[in-house]
């Protein structure tokens, strides 16, 4: 937790120096019940902008509703940039809800799981087809552990083994 407000305050800190482009991604394994919670946050105006450069498709979603040509385009952008594996095994995750607040664009996924879980493979490359300085945000949650990473254009692979973590939360 500690780790993961330094993460959040060295980014504020250097938004004030240029501009910053951030995105956070949460990953919460409950390995009691079988289930993979990831949350994506992202600038609304910024995600809406990345699909309309890959798809030339404008998403008309709102705090509330969802169009299935909507959740067809982020799902597929999702899955193309942003892959997890869970002890080898790839996860396909699907859009379950979203949120639309203060242009901000929360986007909550979830897959059920194998347990346990020993090693965590994450590859994010969301927003770095764009934004070359994109940075983004990665919080890994388990029952006993917690760690956050910055990834970006030159590191977007992280490669966690749980099975060697001794309650670093």
């Amino acid at each position: 937790m500690i780790f993961s407000r330094f993460l959040i305050l060295i980014a504020i800190f250097f938004s004030g120096v240029h501009p910053v482009h951030m995105a956070l991604t949460t990953i919460e394994l409950d390995e009691n019940a079988n289930q993979m919670n990831i949350l994506f946050k992202f600038d609304f105006e910024s995600f809406n902008y990345i699909i309309l450069h890959n798809y030339l498709y404008k998403l008309k979603l709102d705090s509330c509703n969802i169009a299935e040509k909507d959740k067809t385009f982020i799902n597929d952008y999702i899955n193309t940039h942003f892959n997890i594996k869970l002890n080898d095994n790839e996860i396909k995750i699907s859009l379950n809800s979203h949120e639309l607040k203060d242009n901000e664009i929360s986007l909550y996924y979830n897959a059920e799981i194998k347990c346990p879980v020993d090693s965590i493979l994450v590859r994010n490359l969301l927003l770095l087809d764009v934004n070359l300085n994109q940075t983004n945000l990665l919080i890994i949650k388990t029952s006993n552990f917690e760690k956050g990473y910055i990834l970006n254009k030159d590191e977007n692979i992280i490669n966690i083994s749980l099975s060697s973590q001794n309650n670093e939360i």
